[in-house]
C-alpha cells in the first residue's frame, strides 16, 4: 500500500528545507498539537495520536537535499515513511510525504483515511512554519 500526502510549497529554498528535516525535532512542529511527541535519539523519535498505538520512527536513508526516510521501529506496522524535496525554483521547495507498507485489506480500510488527514495536517503545518 503506497499513500502520497498533497504537495506543499514553501518560499525556502531546499538546502535549508532539508536541513532541518535531517533533525527528527521539526515533527515537533509538524505533527499535530494533539499528538504526544517525544525524541528518543538525534535519527529516532515516537509519537502517539490518540487512539492509536505509539509508533516509533527511525532516520533510516538521507539523500542530500532530494529524500529522508524514515522506517518505523518497535511497532506493530511496519512501514516506511518519506520525505521528498523538489527544489522548484531557488527560493521555493515543494514537499510531498509518501507512506509505504504492507497490510491485509481491513488493515488499510482502517488506516487509509487516517493517514490522508494526518499528512493534511502535516503538511499544513509545513506550509506554516
Amino acid at each position: 500500500m503506497e499513500i502520497r500526502s498533497r504537495i506543499g510549497s514553501k518560499k525556502i529554498p531546499v538546502e535549508i528545507i532539508f536541513t532541518r528535516f535531517k533533525n527528527v525535532n521539526i515533527f515537533k512542529r509538524l505533527l499535530p498539537k494533539s499528538c504526544r511527541f517525544k525524541i528518543l535519539t538525534q535519527k529516532k523519535f515516537c509519537f502517539k495520536l490518540s487512539g492509536m498505538p505509539e509508533i516509533f520512527l527511525d532516520v533510516e536513508k538521507i539523500f542530500d537535499n532530494k529524500k529522508i526516510i524514515y522506517s518505523s521501529s518497535e511497532s506493530k506496522f511496519d512501514f516506511t515513511l518519506e520525505a521528498t524535496f523538489t527544489e522548484t525554483s531557488k527560493n521555493q521547495t515543494d514537499l510531498q510525504l509518501i507512506f509505504k507498507g504492507t497490510f491485509n485489506s481491513v488493515m488499510i480500510m482502517m488506516i487509509k483515511n487516517p493517514i490522508k488527514n494526518f499528512f493534511d495536517e502535516i503538511i499544513s503545518n509545513f506550509e506554516n512554519l
